[in-house]
């Protein structure tokens, strides 16, 4: 216990070297603290080197999901596993980002689309026709009041 706590105080790895010097039984205890993964140990081939505190519990795997990963069958063959993955639903990275580019490219056209469309309608030209003035008035020319452009006085102003 008192190399796990001081595993857990060090910032880093705790060198073996240091410990085998200390105590004749280290290597046993450190295999039996190994087995309960309270401490993590990197090895050089059969020796261990350096040890670190585990600072996460172990991941407790419920066997049926053991059993069916073991059990799941991935083609080696790349085009293969893009069929198998079209046929159950999933997409490729690749296919995915083609997918979300051309979103992108069609977004951008519908834009300038809108962007054509709201320019064309500003410069559009009208044609002014005052139908209900008929053939009394001609709006080419300024009006002057009292002339032969008109054959009414129209009052402007109060």
């Amino acid at each position: 216990m008192a190399l796990v706590k001081r595993l857990h105080s060090e910032e880093g790895g705790l060198d073996c070297k240091d410990l085998q010097n200390t105590w004749s039984g280290i290597p046993a205890a450190i295999e039996a603290l190994v087995e309960e993964n309270s401490i993590i140990c990197i090895r050089n081939k059969t020796s261990p080197r350096v040890l670190y505190y585990n600072l996460e519990p172990p991941v407790k795997v419920d066997e049926q999901f053991k059993d069916l990963w073991h059990k799941t069958v991935i083609p080696t063959n790349p085009t293969d596993l893009q069929k198998v993955l079209i046929q159950v639903g999933l997409k490729s990275k690749a296919q995915a980002e083609k997918e979300e580019e051309d979103k992108k490219r069609l977004l951008k056209e519908e834009q300038a689309e809108l962007k054509r469309k709201k320019r064309n309608k500003g410069k559009r030209k009208l044609k002014l026709t005052n139908t209900h003035l008929g053939s009394h008035i001609d709006l080419s020319q300024d009006y002057i009041a009292g002339t032969s452009n008109s054959t009414k006085k129209i009052k402007v102003g109060n």
